[in-house]
């Protein structure tokens, strides 16, 4: 039976050896029943007997595959011991047993023997001659004995072809062929020869894999294949490479470079859904793999130790040309919400400058490294701000970044910002205290920055101050040399041109370059286009004549107006040229700055007539705009960076470099990434910050960017970027509560405001978190100290809600009914983390905190299994926490995006709920609810 040895003589049980079920086939069942030789069983029917079993004691070791894991049987075994003799020796007695044995081995062990000799007497010479003389007396004789030569051997072996003799004399010079042997029955071999069989097989594959790998290595470097990539760009030939390599190995086996998951990663982060299709279809690595890489650079907010130390070790091997950089720093603007990462025990979403604050993020200060000579750039830092950075704090900011750019080996020698205010409020207190140290020293007062010996000029962004000029030419007129110029001149000049006009004069320009109340101020191409000398050209030809097509009058304006816009257009294209090509369709300022360049002349003959340009507005009284004074000292800075290269034996130097072209197509590129986001908040911006600053080799350019394409190339490579190892003073310390500190929580805990979760629902959620804990713990003792087994619910019962909630259909209960011990210690750790994340929210290690402050004060006493106490308790009161700051960051979003609107007309809101209540108000400052 089950537990019982079939075998009349064995008394063997299941628990002391292992069973074996007779076999099913009808050949083998019956061989089995012959050695056994009982009546009993040979009458039982087949369905019965696959009831019964044979212990490992009557088999012989040939018969047993000995393994790891167990001890199995071939297919061809059969039991052979049943004595007490046979089964101590392993060696079957019986005579027949032994024959029975022997002819099984004939039968199933032949083709590991050598071949039996055969006579081959046949081809002595002798023997051939007698025969053949015999032949003519015995023809059938002869035949008969030359067929059986010729009869094949009977073997496991599968024989290859074998010339047979013949009775010509050239037979016996003919060559015999080698026969060929190949196992043919896998399944009869011995465990041994089977184990020996699977290395060849092995080997043999490794051969052909090897044979593979050096054909597709030689097809690489083939001529075909250079010509069939020659036309292709490098991450195209990488992709196709990889699709070569790894095309033969499984999927486990397979092994990417960082380049190839670079290439993944860009695809993945474009459309993730797009990434899944294209993953059937062609060898990508998994998204696993490229988040663990991702996961290597730890990027926050500040100073990066990390990627400082990369760009130090790349900067190393560079000429002093290619150091040469400008820094840039812009900030973008962001949704404000909150998010918790449970990996970094932090919640983002805060102010993040010098120092971390519990005010709520809605912008971000981005600085970027920019080649002034070579074409190269690097996103550096971020910070989270309110609003615009203070011109105070970013002072100090700029200033410290200056030092651990200058600490890197590279010579900044321009700031270039656009004309924000907090931007020229901190760029003129640094020109300020410059200006005093020279002042002091005795030294030639310039507008220079000078940190660390690092001189630096100042540069406002042309792209910008081109925009500032069309901006206040809109509603003011220009004054130069007591000659008016007026934008109504350019409106009526292009409406004559539209309505008159059959090939029209200006046919580049709409609505949206010229009519004020139609114009997008930001764009950038509806300023250039206006500011060109095609609409200069329009403007002077219309000044020849006195009256337009429909008898109105021509402004006497006109001529004054077009050698405004003339002027602007030099202007603009003095600081945005790049090429060193001196035919640059007849504009020479679009180029490169030479020695001979007619740039010198032009800026200080600018910068004359900038100063003498003056803003009329509509009552007729000259106001300050700031574009003009920001452009004076752009071209300032320009002859003095253009002064200073020279010196250093550079002999061009490109405006375009100059100017925030690169932090623009950066912002771009983040509201573009991974899915149209078009309004980040702080955990998206890190994330896509981090993933950007190894994924810029592939660039992505789109037409509505407010920004020419930049070509720069990434300063870091990928070797020197994740072979660098994080700092520790770059790591954020964990805060741990003072005594103090632990003392006033203490004492103002019996102020703290009355919860305003129901008892009932912290039962159901108590629920929940003892659900997950008892997946894994099956201790009966530790389910009875954290689980109700009352029968009766009623409304004073904590469990009457998860009463009402459960499905009366189904008999069992599903849903888990916690203690009243559990419930009780529930509320007060949500009641704790609750309060902690009202007054230091910002703080890192949040869980961590709270868990000193409840373990200090607090003891699982409702917990008796002395076995499982600390695991239950650690893992209760973590699964509690992330609940509960999860919890928390949800209210706060809906508070910021003004979806808990009965939650803003409560007045007693605590202190960060009330901060996220004003937030919202002041973005909504203009809707009757907050009038």
């Amino acid at each position: 039976m089950y537990n019982k040895c079939c075998v009349p003589t064995c008394t063997s049980r299941r628990k002391d050896v292992s069973f074996y079920m007779l076999p099913k086939s009808e050949i083998g069942l019956n061989k089995w029943l012959q050695c056994i030789n009982c009546e009993r069983l040979r009458s039982l029917s087949s369905q019965k007997l696959r009831k019964h079993f044979v212990c490992r004691k009557h088999f012989e070791k040939r018969f047993l595959a000995i393994t790891r894991e167990r001890v199995r049987l071939c297919p061809n075994a059969y039991p052979t011991l049943f004595t007490v003799s046979e089964m101590s020796t392993g060696i079957p007695q019986t005579v027949a047993r032994i024959a029975v044995e022997t002819e099984k081995s004939n039968n199933d062990h032949n083709y590991c023997k050598k071949r039996q000799h055969l006579d081959h007497t046949y081809c002595i010479p002798e023997v051939v001659e007698k025969r053949f003389k015999a032949s003519n007396t015995d023809n059938t004789e002869t035949e008969s004995d030359i067929n059986s030569y010729q009869q094949p051997s009977t073997s496991t072996y599968e024989s290859g072809t074998m010339e047979v003799p013949t009775a010509d004399k050239n037979a016996l010079h003919s060559p015999i062929t080698r026969r060929k042997q190949h196992i043919i029955q896998t399944n009869k071999l011995s465990p041994h020869c089977a184990k020996l069989y699977r290395q060849y097989r092995k080997s043999q594959r490794q051969l052909n894999f090897k044979t593979r790998a050096k054909q597709a290595v030689k097809f690489s470097k083939e001529q075909s294949f250079v010509k069939l990539t020659e036309k292709l760009n490098p991450i195209a030939k990488k992709f196709l490479w990889m699709q070569i390599k790894e095309c033969t190995k499984k999927a486990r086996g397979r092994r990417f470079s960082d380049e190839e998951k670079l290439i993944a990663m860009a695809i993945m982060k474009q459309s993730p859904k797009c990434y899944r299709f294209l993953h059937r279809i062609f060898i990508l690595p998994s998204k696993y793999t490229i988040n663990k890489m991702i996961a290597k650079l730890n990027i926050e907010a500040g100073i990066n130790f990390q990627i400082f130390d990369a760009i130090k070790t790349e900067v190393n091997t560079w000429d002093e040309k290619k150091k040469y950089c400008s820094i840039l720093f812009d900030e973008v603007a962001l949704e404000v919400a909150v998010s918790y990462d449970k990996h970094k025990d932090l919640i983002s979403g805060f102010v993040e400058l010098n120092k971390k604050t519990s005010d709520f993020a809605d912008h971000a200060l981005v600085f970027m490294l920019r080649g002034v000579v070579h074409k190269w750039q690097q996103p550096l830092a971020f910070y989270f701000c309110k609003g615009a950075t203070s011109g105070v704090e970013l002072k100090d900011i700029i200033k410290d970044m200056i030092t651990a750019v200058g600490n890197t080996g590279l010579r900044p020698v321009a700031l270039v910002c656009d004309q924000g205010t907090a931007f020229q409020s901190a760029l003129k207190s640094l020109q300020e205290d410059t200006r005093r140290e020279q002042i002091i020293s005795g030294e030639r007062i310039d507008d220079v920055i000078v940190i660390n010996g690092h001189t630096l000029s100042v540069i406002h962004d042309p792209p910008h101050l081109i925009k500032g000029l069309r901006n206040n030419f809109l509603n003011k007129d220009i004054k130069y040399n007591e000659k008016i110029s007026k934008w109504s001149d350019i409106v009526e000049v292009y409406k004559t041109d539209c309505n008159l006009a059959q090939m029209r004069l200006l046919h580049k320009l709409n609505d949206e370059h010229v009519i004020p109340e139609k114009i997008k101020k930001m764009k950038v191409k509806n300023c250039t286009r206006v500011f060109s000398k095609t609409v200069a050209a329009a403007l002077s030809y219309t000044a020849q004549f006195s009256h337009y097509a429909d008898g109105k009058q021509v402004s006497s304006t006109l001529k004054n107006t077009a050698e405004i816009i003339s002027f602007f257009d030099d202007l603009f294209d003095s600081v945005n040229g790049t090429s060193y090509n001196k035919t640059s369709k007849g504009k020479a300022l679009r180029q490169a700055v030479t020695e001979k360049s007619s740039h010198h002349k032009f800026w200080r003959e600018a910068i004359l007539k900038l100063q003498s340009i003056k803003f009329i507005d509509n009552q007729g009284k000259e106001t300050s705009v700031p574009s003009l004074k920001n452009w004076i000292t752009t071209l300032k800075s320009y002859q003095r960076l253009w002064q200073y290269l020279s010196e250093k034996n550079i002999k061009f130097l490109r405006p375009r470099y100059l100017n925030s072209d690169p932090i623009e197509n950066f912002f771009g590129q983040m509201r573009a990434y991974n899915f149209r986001n078009t309004n980040p908040n702080c955990q998206t911006f890190k994330s896509t910050f981090r993933s950007l600053l190894i994924t810029r080799f592939i660039k992505f350019h789109s037409d509505s960017y407010n920004c020419e394409e930049d070509s720069g190339e990434q300063l870091l490579k990928l070797k020197s970027l994740f072979c660098t190892k994080e700092k520790s003073d770059n790591t954020k310390q964990i805060h741990l509560f003072e005594s103090s500190e632990l003392s006033s929580w203490v004492e103002s805990e019996s102020s703290a405001k009355q919860e305003t979760i129901n008892v009932h629902s912290r039962a159901y959620t108590a629920g929940w978190v003892i659900r997950n804990i008892l997946k894994n713990n099956n201790c009966r003792q530790c389910e009875a100290d954290l689980t109700n087994r009352e029968s009766n619910y009623d409304k004073s019962s904590i469990n009457n809600w998860i009463y009402l909630k459960e499905f009366k259909s189904i008999k069992e209960k599903k849903l888990i009914y916690p203690s009243e011990h559990a419930v009780r210690f529930f509320g007060i750790i949500t009641q704790k983390a609750n309060k902690y994340l009202e007054t230091k929210p910002q703080q890192s290690y949040i869980i961590k905190n709270i868990k000193t402050l409840i373990k200090s004060k607090y003891l699982f006493d409702f917990i008796n299994c002395e076995l499982h106490k600390d695991a239950v308790s650690e893992h209760f009161l973590t699964l509690t926490l992330r609940l509960t700051v999860f919890n928390w960051c949800n209210v706060i979003n809906k508070i910021l995006k003004g979806t808990d609107v009965l939650r803003l007309e409560n007045k007693a809101l605590p202190q960060m709920q009330l901060k996220a209540l004003n937030k919202l108000k002041t973005k909504l400052r203009n809707k009757k609810i907050f009038k």
